[in-house]
């Protein structure tokens, strides 16, 4: 065994000893996919999903009410593939579709973990417990209620507050509208349903969250399926999601990889820092970019999955009419007008561009753009070939393998010398930050993990199909 495998051994030994480690799990799995380790990766995985205990399927004391809980059995849930790829404009599109039930952006992507919801949930031994749990919910998810909230919601799905993160506070035409529900009339609604059940569960109150919102928001509460909005979950996350709903499927919103991931990693240059601070941090955090984006679809979440399908961003804005019929027919809803104009609850999305904020909807100028507001072009020749399979797959690249394997060898060669990314980066970094070295040395680890899976053969990966 080398190193990392023994200190690798030595952690999962702990974690074993102490299964509610959560934060160690995460850290571990996390660890794993950062340098490339993708068989210690499902390992570990595999472990934390064992040791989660599956949310209790409830009947309440209302026939209807459980009618109703039966019918939206079938979830969906929506994971962003990596860097900008257009997830919340996805969600938009579903957003008003009268078979689909959803809350409008990413607010319960931390609901799973299991401490959310010991902190939501006290149990039913106080006769005041549905009461309880209603605060707790409106404490913890007031940006649900309010876009323009200054509180973060569990789990921090966003690089800042989530409403305006997600472009929830500028919606309509104006752009002067920040969403809302009404605290009061989803309250009376809620309990309603709360007073026909003696305890609760994770499971069933997170389908009565989508119950109590549409009935707050006047919308029709005959929906066949959830659509969920888990976006960028944990490892823990992801894990308990699955372990209450093992039925899920998986539908993941991608784009040219090296595309994606130069619009997530792009600063503003001109920006120095007198002292570090969440978004000094976000600018430097390249490696966590970079391994998302290479190991993505040895997430293990996929596996686990029932099924897991991909949606192109750039068949949904260049050949828009066909996807969503293949979107429609993939999600098993009727085709509807109203999936052809981004919404959320009636108004207009505009969408969260740095680089294009007056584009809309369907525009192409994102998907157009050159590359190079980043990458260098000597920087692309060295990323591109780590790229290739998932590249190539999805038609990304008509490059053939004797051309990759050359750029392959050249990236390898390259591997030591420092990006001109890199060298940007660190101009705008202050000299005593020791994690800058820590991403110069994390970065060429992980490259070399993907360059050595590739040729062994590892980049034949399964990946899941286009709807």
């Amino acid at each position: 065994l080398n190193s990392e495998k023994i200190l690798w051994v030595k952690n999962i030994n702990k974690i074993n000893a102490y299964p509610t480690l959560y934060l160690a799990n995460d850290n571990l799995c996390l660890s794993m996919q950062k340098i490339g380790d993708f068989e210690n990766l499902k390992t570990s995985y595999r472990f934390l999903y064992k040791q989660l205990d599956a949310s209790k399927e409830l009947e309440s004391k209302n026939d209807l009410l459980n009618k109703k809980l039966k019918k939206i059995s079938s979830i969906v849930g929506l994971i962003k593939n990596s860097g900008r790829t257009g997830s919340i404009f996805l969600h938009s599109l579903l957003d008003g579709h009268p078979e689909i039930t959803t809350l409008p952006g990413i607010y319960l992507k931390g609901f799973f973990h299991p401490h959310v919801w010991k902190k939501l949930y006290i149990n039913n031994k106080n006769t005041n417990w549905r009461k309880i749990l209603l605060q707790n919910f409106f404490i913890f998810y007031e940006a649900l209620f309010d876009a323009n909230s200054l509180v973060d919601v569990p789990g921090a799905p966003m690089n800042g507050l989530p409403g305006p993160a997600s472009g929830l506070t500028t919606l309509g035409e104006d752009r002067n509208i920040a969403l809302k529900v009404d605290k009061k009339t989803f309250s009376k609604h809620m309990m309603a349903y709360l007073e026909s059940f003696e305890s609760m569960e994770r499971s069933t109150f997170f389908k009565l969250i989508h119950l109590a919102y549409d009935s707050s928001i006047g919308r029709n509460t005959d929906a066949k399926l959830i659509f969920f909005h888990i976006h960028n979950p944990t490892f823990v996350e992801s894990a308990q999601f699955l372990k209450d709903f093992p039925s899920v499927k998986f539908l993941q919103i991608i784009r040219d990889p090296i595309q994606a991931l130069e619009s997530w990693c792009k600063i503003d240059n001109k920006k120095k820092f007198s002292e570090p601070n969440k978004e000094y941090f976000q600018n430097n955090l390249y490696l966590n970019k970079f391994a998302t984006v290479l190991n993505y679809f040895y997430n293990p979440i996929i596996k686990y999955s029932k099924e897991t399908a991909v949606i192109k961003l750039e068949d949904l804005k260049l050949n828009s009419d066909e996807t969503l019929k293949k979107l429609s027919n993939w999600l098993d809803i009727n085709y509807n007008k109203s999936i052809e104009i981004p919404t959320f609850q009636g108004h207009y999305y505009w969408g969260i561009s740095k680089l294009n904020p007056n584009i809309k909807g369907f525009s192409t100028e994102s998907i157009n753009r050159e590359l190079g507001i980043f990458f260098s072009k000597n920087d692309q020749d060295r990323i591109k070939p780590l790229m290739y399979p998932y590249r190539k797959n999805y038609l990304y690249t008509a490059d053939d393998r004797e051309i990759f394997l050359n750029q392959l060898k050249y990236a390898e060669n390259q591997i030591n010398n420092v990006f001109d990314f890199e060298k940007e980066v660190l101009s705008l970094s202050l000299k005593e930050d020791e994690k800058i070295n820590m991403q110069l040395k994390g970065l060429r680890k992980l490259m070399m993990s993907v360059i050595n899976n590739i040729k062994k053969g590892d980049d034949l990966i399964d990946f899941p199909n286009i709807i």
